[in-house]
């Protein structure tokens, strides 16, 4: 018997979505209107998803992070934000099921053991390790290019 990766059968889409991961996080960032925190936040989250269960049995791939961004971005929005939208609102946002996404929620806060809390400390190391990335692997990519 072939053993699926421990998640996979929650996460796993029996079809990569279409949307590339950079426009769904701009759909997200659009329509979820959560503070830019949640962002950071949610990377942190996914971090503790892919060591909680085992980096080996994480799988987080292009079949699996759509969901695995929508949940941990509606995770951070309710757990930091004042104000957010329900779980239909946010399913409705990631293209998927209300119930759906209630599972995916249920499964991802068991990988990373009911952990939401985030310390100061652990925000600005994420905040500026993802600034420095930008910096160096994507801001020249968008400078504009002069010509003479």
């Amino acid at each position: 018997m072939i053993q699926q990766p421990l998640g996979a059968n929650k996460f796993h889409a029996h079809v990569v979505p279409k949307i590339s991961i950079g426009d769904y996080l701009n759909r997200i960032e659009r329509y979820s209107m959560c503070s830019k925190e949640c962002f950071v936040i949610a990377l942190l989250y996914i971090d503790r998803f892919i060591y909680g269960v085992g980096l080996q049995n994480a799988a987080v791939n292009h079949h699996s992070i759509h969901r695995i961004l929508i949940t941990s971005i509606m995770l951070a929005a309710k757990f930091y934000d004042d104000q957010y939208f329900n779980n239909a609102y946010y399913a409705k946002i990631g293209g998927l099921d209300t119930s759906e996404l209630n599972s995916l929620e249920a499964e991802f806060v068991l990988h990373i053991k009911f952990v939401l809390a985030v310390q100061e400390d652990q925000m600005n190391q994420y905040y500026y390790e993802l600034r420095n990335h930008f910096k160096t692997f994507i801001q020249p990519y968008l400078a504009p290019t002069t010509e003479q």
